[in-house]
């Protein structure tokens, strides 16, 4: 069994609790600066917790730490814990900045520690579905591929937490949110040639955007136009990737990617359902990115969530900011560090 600890108690964190209280992992310890939140997990049996996560990390011998809190703190975490815990998971985005990303891959080599981030929308049966189909060029040549995000946040989810909405410390509905469609995108069909987007606060008392409009458009001629929101009233409505080709079509959809809404591609027919009942927004994924990540750790395995194969989404994120904040078209530069708002900049709302 691998011992694993937690750093942050908040909106996501039963979402892993549960999946490592349902995996092979022991949970240890849980750390987090907020003592109401850390108070309710002071019942389980045999997990201590911690104020403190530099005395959590000293105290006990773990395995893994899952880092949990909000994405402006990761990279200070990362670089606290390094080589001191030899696997290191952090929800996404891992950072901020691109060379925020760099600087923790470099370092974690140095020090001979593994980092994991969750993007466990990539384990869902219809994406995995998705990627099969596109590897085994079922689908054909693709030349349009819509994605809608439309979801609820209310003033309540921003101002439950000081770093919601925030430049930096959080971003917004692209950095958030729309950041799993996007890596899904990017490991469908690559990098893109240009990119246009627009953003905008329209719902919400944020320093972020709250809706974005977003355009690729890659060397082939392919266009993938994105419209993420969380501005949608009273409540979710959906999350979808529709996909056009010269084969026909194919529609992703439900409140997260968890169903197949539509499929008529030539000579393609799908056995059995993959859809997928979802309790809420994050889905089953995060039990699944458990089990998967297990086995790599304990095998030594290569993982296809370590940090270095996420360098390059986290430089996509920025350049999408770039294009809105120049309000203009941008071709897209896989080397080019873009500094934008996001992780850095703070105002007085």
């Amino acid at each position: 069994m691998l011992r694993i600890g937690i750093i942050g108690c908040g909106r996501v964190s039963s979402k892993h609790i549960n999946a490592i209280n349902n995996s092979k992992y022991e949970l240890i310890s849980i750390c987090d600066i907020n003592e109401s939140r850390l108070s309710k997990y002071k019942s389980l049996k045999k997990v201590k917790t911690y104020s403190n996560y530099n005395s959590m990390i000293l105290a006990e011998k773990l395995d893994v730490i899952s880092i949990l809190t909000d994405s402006g703190s990761h990279e200070k975490i990362i670089n606290d814990i390094s080589g001191k815990v030899k696997n290191i998971i952090v929800e996404k985005p891992f950072t901020l900045t691109t060379s925020g990303a760099k600087r923790i891959i470099n370092k974690c080599n140095k020090d001979l520690s593994r980092v994991f981030v969750v993007h466990q929308n990539r384990l869902n049966k219809t994406v995995q579905k998705l990627f099969e189909l596109k590897s085994q060029n079922k689908l054909g040549k693709i030349f349009l591929i819509s994605v809608n995000l439309y979801w609820s946040r209310s003033e309540e989810y921003y101002k439950s937490d000081l770093w919601r909405g925030k430049w930096k410390t959080d971003g917004g509905v692209i950095a958030n949110q729309g950041i799993h469609y996007i890596d899904i995108i990017q490991q469908l069909l690559g990098d893109p040639n240009t990119i246009f987007a627009e953003g905008n606060t329209a719902m919400n008392h944020i320093e972020t955007e709250d809706t974005a409009s977003i355009n690729f458009k890659y060397k082939d001629g392919c266009i993938v136009n994105f419209q993420l929101t969380t501005g949608i009233r009273p409540k979710n409505m959906e999350g979808s990737i529709s996909i056009f080709s010269d084969k026909g079509s194919l529609q992703i959809g439900g409140l997260a990617l968890n169903e197949i809404k539509d499929i008529n591609i030539i000579d393609l027919k799908l056995e059995g359902s993959l859809n997928t009942e979802i309790k809420d927004l994050y889905g089953q994924g995060h039990q699944i990115f458990y089990n998967e990540l297990y086995d790599k750790i304990t095998q030594n395995l290569n993982s296809q969530f370590e940090g270095k194969n996420l360098v390059n989404l986290i430089r996509l994120i920025n350049a999408i900011y770039t294009s809105i904040e120049r309000s203009s078209k941008i071709y897209f530069d896989s080397n080019k560090n873009y500094k934008t708002k996001l992780g850095i900049y703070e105002s007085s709302i």
